[in-house]
C-alpha cells in the first residue's frame, strides 16, 4: 500500500503521458493490468484522487483511457529503457498500459 493512503494506489497520470498503473501482487489483492483494475473497481472499489475527490467508475475509466492517444508517451517504456529498470519493476500489459511494481506515491 502507498504510505499516504489506507487503500491501494491505482496509479498516476501526468500531462503528456499515458496513465501508469501500480501493480499489486500480495495475499490480499492482485492487479497486474488495466483489466484487473477495472474489474476491481466495478466490483465495488471506490476511486479517489489525491485531493479526496471521488470518481464514479465511468468517469475514472474515461480519465484513464483519454491518456491512451497517438503520440502520448508511455511511462513504462521510458522507465525501462532510460532508467534501466527491468521487467519485474515496470512492464506493459497486453493492451499497452504501463504497470509499475515499484512505489511512486
Amino acid at each position: 500500500m502507498c504510505e499516504r493512503y489506507d487503500e491501494y494506489h491505482i496509479g498516476k497520470r501526468s500531462a503528456g503521458w499515458q496513465f501508469i498503473f501500480r501493480g499489486w501482487q500480495d495475499k490480499e489483492f492482485s492487479a497486474n493490468s488495466w483489466a484487473d483494475w477495472k474489474a476491481h473497481i466495478l466490483s465495488g472499489g471506490a476511486v479517489y484522487d489525491e485531493y479526496g475527490q471521488e470518481y464514479m467508475p465511468h468517469e475514472f475509466f474515461k480519465l484513464v483511457e483519454d491518456t491512451m492517444v497517438p503520440g502520448a508517451r508511455n511511462s513504462g517504456e521510458y522507465h525501462k529503457y532510460h532508467v534501466n529498470l527491468n521487467d519485474t519493476d515496470v512492464r506493459n500489459d497486453s493492451d499497452g498500459w504501463s504497470i509499475s511494481y515499484g512505489e511512486f506515491c
